[in-house]
């Protein structure tokens, strides 16, 4: 089985994402996995503009409890995403 490890964007800090495309941008990268955790819709159409002027794949996508058919395949139409998961209840820590 082959193993493939992607460079993602996470969003937990507030300016966080920004950060991770101007990585993407100086590194060239081609394929990132995406966590728009913390961002509502407005946010992550922000993030998804700036990955679309990059040209990357969004192989693997963290999905957030809000985010409906559309955005999924808007997804999957622009990134060639592949790969969901969601995060079911709440965290114990």
């Amino acid at each position: 089985m082959k193993t493939i490890i992607y460079p993602s964007i996470t969003v937990i800090s507030e300016g966080g994402w920004q950060k991770k495309v101007e990585e993407i941008r100086f590194f060239k990268l081609k394929k990132v996995g995406m966590f728009p955790t913390s961002l509502n819709k407005n946010e992550r159409y922000e993030l998804y503009q700036k990955a679309k002027e990059l040209k990357i794949e969004v192989p693997f996508v963290h999905l957030r409890n809000d985010m409906g058919r559309d955005e999924i395949k808007y997804l999957i139409d622009n990134f060639k995403t592949k790969l969901f998961n969601v995060q079911i209840g709440r965290a114990h820590v």
